[in-house]
This record gives structure tokens, sequence and C-alpha cells, in this order.
């Protein structure tokens, strides 16, 4: 079968670099995710039937979640790291890369911090969240 559907640029950004991140084509991150998305369907407490409804708490979380930095502070963030281990990099460029370094590590913490709360929300375990969000945990490191 086949689906074409249209996303928002930044998602397409984020899509194709989780992709290069974990080494695989996009399309198959997009379908593993998929999967992954209608298998675990949760059952409603109340009700005793499979919803893959996000409730108003759970949106809140995904929303950090999923925010994206900018494309371009990312693509200059990226470009100072490898002008830095290149050891080609003025001290400008270092002290922008400072300050950028602490806009990405800023944003991680919230995204992670927003993680562990939808983990506590919904009753599973930390690591097997990040597994199923497609993030590296500790462990793995």
């Amino acid at each position: 079968m086949s689906l074409t559907i249209k996303i928002p640029e930044e998602v397409e950004t984020q899509v194709r670099q989780r992709a290069a991140d974990r080494g695989v084509d996009p399309q198959g991150l997009v379908v593993d995710v998929l999967r992954r998305q209608f298998s675990s369907s949760r059952s409603s407490p109340s009700r005793g039937v499979k919803s893959n409804v996000l409730d108003a708490m759970e949106t809140q979380f995904y929303t950090v979640i999923n925010k994206a930095l900018p494309q371009k502070t990312r693509q200059r963030y990226d470009e100072l790291v490898k002008k830095r281990q290149r050891n080609r990099i003025s001290r400008a460029e270092y002290d922008e890369l400072l300050r950028l370094t602490n806009v990405v590590e800023k944003a991680h913490a919230r995204r992670m911090k927003a993680a562990a709360q939808l983990a506590e929300y919904q009753g599973v375990d930390f690591d097997e969240l990040l597994d199923q969000l497609g993030f590296t945990s500790q462990r793995d490191e």
C-alpha cells in the first residue's frame, strides 16, 4: 500500500535528522514509528477499550518533547561543532558555540523533563518510553 501525506517542513527536518542519527532511511523510520504507535494502543481504564487518542496532558507533554530547535540554530550549532573538531574555530565562533550549546542543552533538558513526566503519567518505564520515542537512553552509552 502506498500513502502520500504532507507534513510541516520542521517535522520533515526532524524525521530526516533522526533517521540520519540512527543510520536508517527516513521512510523506514516513519513506518517503524507508525507501527509502534498503532501496536501500542493503550486501554482506557474507564471504558475498557483501546484508544490512540491523547488526552490534554499527554498532548502537552508531546508538544514539549517534539519541539525542535529552529533549523538555522541547529545547522549553525552543527557547523561550529565541526569547526571545533577540526581545530578551525575562531574565538568569536567558540563563544557562539558555547552560547548555542547552552541553548541546545536547555532544550534537551526540557524535552527529557517532559518525557519523564509523560512516563510517570502513563505509568510506563522511562527508558522504554525513550525507546518508543526514538531517543537513546543513558544505558546505551
